[in-house]
């Protein structure tokens, strides 16, 4: 949906940064809550990295943004499982 040039760079690239940040995240607190890895978490954090960055990838944010955005989505992703 992003037009061509600098916006659609954007948000390939702050996609790309959101994905392995909320992947990151969920293995850290698998690891932390579970003591082990969960297949579960990592697929239900690599969507939710994915569905954050899916509105605001265009938009002029830093690649530190983008990171941030996919961990917070990560953590939200893994811990909305024991709530």
């Amino acid at each position: 949906i992003a037009p061509p040039g600098v916006e659609r760079l954007n948000a390939i690239v702050n996609t790309f940064l959101s994905l392995c940040a909320s992947v990151a995240a969920a293995f850290v607190l698998s690891r932390i809550l579970e003591n082990k890895f969960e297949a579960v978490h990592i697929q239900n954090s690599t969507i939710s990295g994915g569905v954050v960055m899916g509105v605001a990838a265009h938009l002029e944010m830093s690649p530190a943004g983008a990171l941030g955005c996919g961990w917070l989505a990560g953590m939200v992703s893994v811990l909305a499982m024991y709530i």
